[in-house]
C-alpha cells in the first residue's frame, strides 16, 4: 500500500492540482488524525482506501485549512437520498438504507480496478452544508445517487442542486471528476511500499569479508597510518 506522500502525488497528477495544495490537505487530516497514522520515512503508514477516499472529499470540499476536519466528516457522512435515470429521480431509499457518501465511494474504489463511466459532483456550502452525486454510466444510460446533508423536496423531480433541496442554500461550490481520479487512487493505494532497512556491521580491517551477504555495509576501522 503507498505512502501518504506517494498517494499526494499521484492525486495532485490525477486531478490535476498543485502538489502543495494536495500535500496541505493531506498534512490537516494527519494532524486531525482523520488518515492512518504512524511515522516517517520507511516507517510512515500505508494508505487505505478509506485514506484515499477521505483526502479526495476534504480536496473536493474546498475548505480552508482549519475547516477541513469538519467539513470532511459532514460530506463523508451524507446520506443516500435519491436514484437518477437520465436526468430525472427515479426512486427513493428504503428507510433501513444506511449507505452514505463515504461508504460508496470507499467500495467503489475497492470492487474495481477502472472505473469507467463513474464521474463525481461534490457541492459545498461550508455554513449550510453540502450534496454529492455520483455518476455511473452503463449501456442501460446514466444512473446517479444524491447524497445530501438537506432533505430533498417534496415532488421534485429534476436533479438542480440549487431546487431540489428542503432548505438548501443558494449557492454551492461545486467540484467534478471523473473515474480516472479513482483509478490513480486505487492503483496508488495498491503499490506495495518497499520498507528497506540499512544494516550495518562492524568489523575490523584484517577480518573484512566482502562476500558477506547479510552486510548491507561494512564499516571498517582501518590500522594505524592507513590513509
Amino acid at each position: 500500500m503507498a505512502s501518504s506522500g506517494k498517494l499526494v502525488r499521484d492525486t495532485a497528477e490525477a486531478l490535476p492540482m498543485s502538489l502543495a495544495s494536495v500535500s496541505s490537505t493531506m498534512q490537516a487530516l494527519r494532524q486531525e488524525e482523520m488518515v492512518s497514522m504512524r511515522g516517517r520515512g520507511t516507517s510512515a503508514a500505508s494508505m487505505t482506501s478509506e485514506d484515499a477516499v477521505t483526502l479526495l472529499v476534504a480536496l473536493a470540499s474546498n475548505a480552508v485549512y482549519s475547516q477541513v476536519l469538519p467539513a470532511t466528516k459532514v460530506l463523508k457522512a451524507m446520506p443516500l437520498r435519491a436514484s437518477i435515470l437520465d436526468s430525472r429521480f427515479d426512486g427513493r431509499p428504503a428507510a433501513t438504507d444506511d449507505r452514505t457518501l463515504g461508504t460508496v465511494l470507499v467500495g467503489l474504489l475497492e470492487n474495481s480496478n477502472t472505473h469507467d463511466g463513474v464521474r463525481i459532483e461534490i457541492g459545498t456550502n461550508t455554513e449550510r452544508g453540502g450534496y454529492a452525486i455520483v455518476y455511473r454510466t452503463s449501456a442501460a444510460g446514466e444512473r446517479g445517487f444524491v447524497y445530501s446533508t438537506f432533505p430533498l423536496k417534496t415532488g421534485a423531480n429534476v436533479p438542480d442542486p440549487l431546487t431540489m433541496f428542503e432548505g438548501g442554500p443558494s449557492f454551492f461550490t461545486t467540484a467534478q471528476f471523473d473515474g480516472r481520479v479513482l483509478t490513480a487512487m486505487k492503483a496508488s493505494v495498491d503499490e506495495p511500499v518497499l520498507r528497506s532497512r540499512l544494516r550495518v556491521k562492524r568489523s575490523t580491517w584484517s577480518t573484512l569479508n566482502t562476500d558477506d551477504s547479510e552486510t548491507d555495509l561494512a564499516e571498517t576501522s582501518r590500522p594505524p597510518g592507513f590513509r
